[in-house]
């Protein structure tokens, strides 16, 4: 038997026009994949730099204690005998302290380099006394050098970011919030690759501020800073042992730092381990404390204790500051409290050359301005700010104390919110003296900062009733004894 079985010639002219159509289209399908593949790969590429150079820009900025964008020269120049031109976008310099880039002892430079026709980002490295740099890595290639520049430099109020004046090339880090870089890709050759650059941004804060002010970057320092004695014999660098000691194991007794509603950091100038004691019940409401000790055995506390965050050296913020903070002047003007009216004497700023203390009266009425004490200040009444302008008690020379009385001192904006500043040298075997004392158990204190650099702070009132409240403690170190409560709130 035999069929007709085969293709007519329909059939033949269907599939002869039908096939070139689907063979062409999958033949364009595959030349359009094939050809991104150019800037696929250079997309890959761009994200992996990304990622990398994430990695070492927020480590760095958390690190540093200066930073600037300085163009020429960089901090840390190629190794090279003829290097490629290189344009510095980011200087950061840590390890050491101070003002002068020259007392650190690593630095670290973002650099844009020309490479043949291309440009990288280079993060070059170098120690103390050498500007020539040890360490040297390519992080990211195929950047475009005319939109990549140096990243933008946010600090908190009152501190400084211009880096257009020479003499402030170097930003202190503590003041600074946030450093944002943002960084173009080139655009990929090739067929069907997109116009657009490959744009990403980074963010970093350092952590001398970030750790300070729990994370609000409104406090430019650690609302407790406490230097330390650089003494070298561990467990007696001051009259209280460590630099700071809440003696006993009262429950009432309380350490309480806000920063922004949030719990605030800090910040303890020794090398040495248990530099920070609590007693066995006291409540430490701390976000953080930063410590010099490399081991982070800073803290003595039964139960929870905060976070422990090692930091090369803590700096007095109003000594280190750019401009430094310059102590008052002796005035010309004889500062004098008012004849005793209804128990209240009026005090007017000037000089003092005897203790207020002395005046027989309920209560002193301090008026805005700067007293300068001669002879130290021992108060045993009620005082205030009533205008509440604020005020600034500077003593050159001997000491502050607070007895049974209501105290509610502003402190002066003019001197960074400072109402007590004790500014005199130490007297005391161990190099540390009593400078600010509160001695009764039912006194209360409230208002500004208290800064006592050449000594230290006690608190002997003994009593669940009595309690300070203020905006920052700066001060060599800090005793409190049983039922003591220290509200520090910014």
């Amino acid at each position: 038997m035999r069929d007709d079985g085969g293709f007519t010639l329909v059939e033949m002219l269907v599939v002869i026009v039908i096939m070139p159509l689907i063979v062409g289209a999958i033949s364009l399908g595959l030349i359009s994949v094939f050809s991104l593949q150019n800037g696929v790969s250079g997309r890959l590429t761009d994200s992996a730099g990304a990622q990398i150079v994430s990695s070492a820009f927020l480590k760095d900025v958390q690190s540093a204690a200066l930073l600037t964008t300085q163009s020429s020269p960089p901090q840390c120049q190629s190794a090279l005998a003829s290097p490629p031109a290189q344009t510095q976008l980011l200087g950061l310099a840590w390890n050491g302290s101070g003002s002068s880039i020259n007392n650190y002892q690593t630095y670290v430079s973002y650099v844009t380099e020309l490479d043949g026709t291309t440009n990288s980002l280079v993060r070059q490295s170098c120690s103390a006394g050498n500007t020539t740099a040890s360490s040297t890595s390519i992080i990211a290639t195929n950047v475009d050098a005319t939109q990549t520049k140096a990243p933008t430099i946010t600090c908190a109020p009152s501190s400084i970011c211009s880096t257009s004046d020479p003499s402030k090339v170097w930003i202190p880090a503590k003041g600074v919030t946030l450093v944002s870089l943002q960084a173009f890709g080139v655009v990929h050759s090739g067929s069907g690759t997109s116009s657009t650059p490959f744009t990403y941004t980074l963010s970093a804060t350092p952590r001398i501020l970030n750790e300070s002010s729990g994370g609000s970057g409104r406090f430019p320092f650690s609302p407790m800073t406490l230097l330390g004695s650089g003494g070298s014999t561990c467990g007696n660098e001051s009259p209280a042992g460590p630099p700071f000691n809440m003696v006993g194991n009262s429950a009432n007794t309380i350490l309480s730092i806000s920063v922004s509603g949030q719990p605030g950091s800090v910040s303890i100038g020794s090398t040495c381990s248990n530099s920070m004691v609590f007693g066995q019940n006291a409540t430490a409401v701390v976000a953080s404390v930063l410590t010099e000790d490399p081991s982070l055995n800073a803290i003595s506390k039964k139960g929870a204790a905060p976070p422990q965050y090692y930091t090369s050296q803590v700096l007095d913020p109003f000594s280190t500051s750019t401009p430094p903070l310059v102590a008052p002047a002796k005035p010309g003007t004889i500062g004098n409290c008012s004849a005793v009216v209804s128990g209240v004497s009026t005090c007017t700023p000037g000089y003092y050359s005897f203790d207020p203390g002395t005046v027989s009266a309920n209560k002193l009425d301090f008026k805005t301005g700067v007293y300068y004490f001669g002879a130290g200040v021992n108060l045993g009444m009620d005082a205030s700010n009533s205008d509440n302008g604020g005020v600034l008690f500077y003593v050159p020379n001997g000491a502050v104390s607070f007895g049974s009385g209501t105290y509610t001192l502003n402190g002066l904006s003019s001197y960074q919110g400072i109402a007590i500043w004790d500014n005199s040298a130490s007297t005391s075997a161990n190099g540390w003296s009593n400078s600010l004392t509160f001695t009764n158990p039912a006194g209360t204190y409230q208002g500004g900062g208290f800064y006592v650099p050449n000594g230290g702070i006690l608190d002997s009132a003994n009593s669940n009733t009595g309690s300070i409240t203020t905006t920052f403690i700066v001060a060599g170190w800090a005793n409190f004894n049983n039922n003591a409560k220290i509200y520090i709130a910014s």
